[in-house]
């Protein structure tokens, strides 16, 4: 599964200097977004399926496409260098950019459970993020804190995330690449070349059967049918 690459401000840049670029970068990400996204026929590209934000098309349009977004990326890859170097690293969803990949073989779309989770040291902080819950559990969490004032609540929220694995070809070996590449697409989108029109095959295994994710955390003490809110459990420090 790749991992977001971490933020880093460059040293050629002053600390207000890299915020104001930051910010500029955001501003260009959403208007990209609201001016070229979702692609169209028109850009050479197709729906794999119409019910997710999943695009293929042939190397030449799926570059052109993705040169909507050169300012974009080559601005995001500054502070996010890891997305550039790295096979494995990508962008954070948050920027809202398209992810594209190169000589596609075989993609198979997955659907799974699986949580967020958000930790708080306030109820007013919680609740900003999680909505509104029963008097009484506000009560109950108020009480957590007044007997714990270090301690810490933590939510949990389950969904269906999709994902999907892709397999591509390593044209400088001329052979199929060893591993496969896992990633999840629904907030951003995903654009896909193909390396192989004629050989180029999608697996939808939606329909298998969806196991619950596991959670360490048992009896919450308070739900608002979207967020359950437990007691963070603490570290014991093993002894030396």
């Amino acid at each position: 599964m790749p991992r977001n690459a971490t933020l880093v401000m460059p040293e050629d840049m002053t600390e207000q200097a890299a915020l104001q670029e930051l910010s500029r970068l955001k501003e260009m990400c959403l208007e990209l977004r609201d001016q070229f996204y979702p692609p169209t026929l028109s850009d050479g590209l197709v729906f794999i399926d119409e019910d997710l934000p999943i695009w293929a098309g042939e190397k030449a349009a799926v570059q052109e496409y993705h040169r909507k977004y050169k300012k974009a990326f080559d601005l995001a890859h500054k502070f996010y260098p890891q997305a550039a170097l790295m096979h494995d690293a990508i962008l954070p969803a948050k920027l809202m950019l398209p992810q594209f990949r190169y000589h596609v073989t075989r993609l198979s779309i997955c659907k799974n459970t699986a949580k967020e989770s958000k930790t708080f040291r306030s109820v007013a902080a919680l609740t900003s993020k999680c909505g509104e819950f029963e008097p009484h559990e506000v009560l109950r969490m108020d009480e957590f804190f007044l007997e714990n004032p270090s301690g810490e609540l933590v939510c949990h929220r389950e969904f269906i995330d999709f994902r999907t694995r892709m397999h591509t070809y390593n044209v400088r070996s001329n052979k199929p690449d060893n591993k496969s590449f896992i990633t999840q697409f629904y907030t951003t989108g995903l654009i896909v070349a193909a390396h192989d029109t004629d050989d180029f095959h999608v697996v939808d295994n939606r329909k298998r059967k969806l196991l619950p994710y596991s959670n360490a955390y048992k009896n919450p003490i308070a739900n608002n049918g979207n967020w359950k809110v437990y007691i963070k459990k603490t570290k014991v420090a093993k002894p030396k």
